[in-house]
């Protein structure tokens, strides 16, 4: 998750719409063929991503390994999602297969050089995440 889909999805980020600071006005999006390229590689394997978290068994860390975040209050413990993602694998791959989507439209939007389209659908990679962890991520809120 880490190497691959945070790193990949950091990148789209930061590579849409402005940002207006102590340095002034500045548009995000990439203005080389290299930065595309780079932006490009980065979205292709956010697009390839989702293959490998739906590999049946796959862990979500090695035994007496961590994950990110982990011990910081609204994290769920390894232990806990991975019951989550066993419990309830169906919704996981609606979740999985709804990152790969919006990853494809963020590749088309790269291949046109669309700035526009890319920040949208930098939008909506973002509620596809947020989706996917609020229901395996963050601990069940007590009721």
């Amino acid at each position: 998750m880490l190497t691959q889909i945070d790193a990949s999805a950091d990148k789209i980020w930061g590579s849409a719409g402005s940002i207006s600071d102590e340095h002034g006005f500045r548009d995000l999006a990439p203005t080389t063929d290299a930065q595309w390229e780079e932006l490009r590689a980065a979205t292709i394997t956010l697009v390839e991503a989702p293959n490998l978290l739906i590999q049946e068994g796959r862990p979500v860390a090695r035994p007496g390994g961590r994950i990110q975040d982990q011990g910081l209050e609204g994290v769920a413990p390894p232990d806990q999602i991975q019951k989550a993602l066993i419990s309830d694998r169906p919704a996981f791959l609606q979740h999985a297969q709804r990152l790969q989507t919006v990853a494809g439209e963020i590749l088309s939007a790269v291949d046109r050089r669309d700035a526009a389209a890319l920040e949208k659908k930098g939008a909506e990679l973002d509620e596809a995440c947020e989706a996917c962890h609020q229901r395996f991520w963050y601990p069940p809120k007590p009721k």
